[in-house]
């Protein structure tokens, strides 16, 4: 406990640059004394602090213990920050923020404003609008098996509506365009799978131990995914519109402006209820050309659609 905190003064001292004893005391709930013996030790350890007295003062380490320009220039300083930042929006956990909070403090101050204006260059944020705390809870929850090494359980609904309830020995959070899934091997079906976390529901981590298989995601991804079948290539016709919103789907590179004012968009893609619940949602703005049998399918989800009403 006093070895963590006595990195966390270090931190704090070299991030804030100046600290009183009292400051600190109150920081880390133990008496100015305490603080004092470890400053003691902080000194007795090569790391140079010095004390400056009257109204801002307080306690600091020398300027020049900074890291070596040599070794982390500053693009790769804000690199380092802007990957950091990335990871913590979509999955907020108290050892990034303490890296982050590590890394921040190896910048020497003459390039704190060069760094910092870098790592607004490019922001990445992963989170669904109003679901943070939400899936803050279900992350912290999956990584802190895979972090013991434990068991999880949870009910699992496919892309069938097909219910069944699940225990994997996790492996990997992979964030996947905007859905995160879990890696781990399934134990129900003796082999590797991939979750999707939006369609868990009562997870339960387990006190049973498991030992980390060979197996990684990366060699998962060399071979197409099973929940990747039944791939078939549709193309449709829409109006300006909904051109908005294919392309935030699709890509607005995958559309093609044609000669009557409408676009088209020709793509493979996984038939399943996802689909046909898509182009559904499209509404009189939409025309498709091919498939056949999908034409077919929605006129009779169209027609049962009318009759309930």
């Amino acid at each position: 406990m006093r070895l963590e905190r006595l990195l966390a003064i270090v931190i704090k001292l070299l991030k804030k640059k100046r600290l009183t004893t009292q400051e600190l005391a109150l920081e880390f709930g133990v008496s100015k004394r305490t603080i004092h013996r470890d400053l003691q030790t902080i000194s007795l350890s090569n790391i140079p602090l010095i004390s400056k007295q009257g109204n801002n003062g307080g306690w600091e380490i020398m300027p020049e213990y900074l890291v070596d320009s040599r070794v982390l220039s500053s693009d790769d300083l804000s690199h380092i920050l802007s990957s950091l930042s990335s990871v913590q929006s979509g999955f907020s956990h108290p050892s990034i923020s303490k890296t982050l909070d590590v890394i921040s403090s190896l910048v020497p101050p003459e390039k704190s404003n060069d760094i910092y204006k870098k790592t607004n260059h490019i922001i990445i944020d992963s989170q669904p609008w109003g679901l943070k705390k939400i899936q803050d809870n279900l992350l912290s929850t999956i990584h802190q098996s895979i972090c013991d090494e434990t068991l999880i359980s949870f009910d699992y609904e496919n892309l069938k509506s097909e219910k069944a309830t699940r225990e994997i020995e996790p492996m990997t959070l992979l964030m996947k365009a905007t859905s995160w899934y879990i890696f781990g091997y399934c134990l129900n079906k003796k082999d590797y799978r991939l979750f999707r976390l939006s369609r868990l529901s009562n997870i339960k981590q387990s006190k049973t131990v498991f030992s980390r298989r060979s197996k990684t995601i990366q060699d998962m991804k060399q071979s197409p995914p099973r929940s990747v079948e039944n791939l078939t290539e549709i193309c449709i016709t829409f109006s300006e519109s909904i051109k908005r919103s294919i392309g935030d789907t699709f890509g607005l590179s995958t559309i093609i402006k044609q000669n009557d004012s409408r676009y088209k968009l020709t793509i493979t893609l996984p038939e399943n209820e996802w689909l046909y619940n898509f182009l559904l949602g499209l509404g009189e703005h939409v025309t498709i050309l091919k498939p056949d049998h999908i034409q077919k399918i929605l006129k009779e989800k169209t027609k049962n659609i009318i009759e309930k009403y």
